[in-house]
């Protein structure tokens, strides 16, 4: 069973985040099950480790959100998921990583691989 206050800290952080999920759905704010699948898929993709590139494959997130089309801000464009969005829902969860010193590792990617994909 999921943490609620793993699911607590992705609440408050996607709170904004409005999804189609797929192309019959209409828009609409994440839900409650949303979360909590979103918060299972995030912690199951950060058990194995990075491929020596550095990158994960996220697995169940991947998969999960696959047909999402997601406007994260009021005024972003909606668009689907990507890697740097992965990370960003990892480096949320960190705090209830087994491993301290490697989810500190990986807040680190996260910022730079965010800043690469951003081309900042």
């Amino acid at each position: 069973m999921m943490d609620n206050e793993v699911v607590s800290v992705l609440k408050t952080a996607l709170r904004s985040w409005v999804c189609k999920k797929d192309a019959l759905s209409k828009p609409a704010l994440l839900t409650e099950p949303d979360i909590h699948d979103l918060a299972v898929a995030t912690k199951a993709g950060m058990v194995p480790p990075p491929c020596p590139e550095g990158v994960r494959e996220w697995g169940n997130l991947r998969e999960l959100t696959k047909g999402w089309i997601v406007q994260q801000e009021p005024d972003a464009i909606p668009e689907p998921l990507q890697n740097h969005d992965f990370e960003y829902l990892a480096t949320l969860i960190a705090p209830a990583c087994s491993d301290a010193q490697s989810c500190h590792e990986d807040e680190k990617l996260v910022f730079a691989r965010e800043h690469l994909g951003r081309c900042l």
